[in-house]
């Protein structure tokens, strides 16, 4: 049980869309903080904007922005435009565990059984 526990499967999530003058966060929060993260990816464009990229745990970036930026970010990207539009696409692949539920009866049996070898090499000593 707890072998099959361990089996992951790739999940993806992508989003894109054109960003204006503003303060945005990128992502879906539910996604974002529910899956094990093996790779996120930024894409920027515009011709001309001026532009500030965080994420948790980093200083924060800014830029001149006239052409296209790839950025790959450790945490949720926050985007604040302070001048023109940008065009973005925002790309995780994240690792999902979906059998991950079994873990808790295997280790419960896994218990079990060392008890019941436990008692049984107990009463096996007592029969001499």
């Amino acid at each position: 049980m707890s072998a099959i526990g361990l089996h992951k499967a790739p999940v993806h999530y992508s989003e894109s869309g054109t960003l204006g003058v503003g303060l945005h966060t990128l992502g879906n929060e539910s996604f974002e903080y529910n899956h094990v993260y093996a790779n996120r990816t930024l894409e920027l464009s515009s011709n001309n904007a001026s532009i500030i990229v965080s994420w948790e745990g980093s200083k924060a970036y800014q830029l001149n922005l006239a052409s296209n930026i790839t950025i790959s970010p450790q945490g949720r990207p926050t985007v604040n435009v302070i001048s023109g539009n940008v065009s973005y696409t925002y790309r995780v692949t994240a690792w999902d565990y979906p059998y991950s539920f079994l873990a808790l009866p295997s280790l419960i049996s896994m218990i079990m059984g060392t008890m019941l070898v436990f008692i049984g090499y107990l009463k096996l000593r007592q029969g001499r």
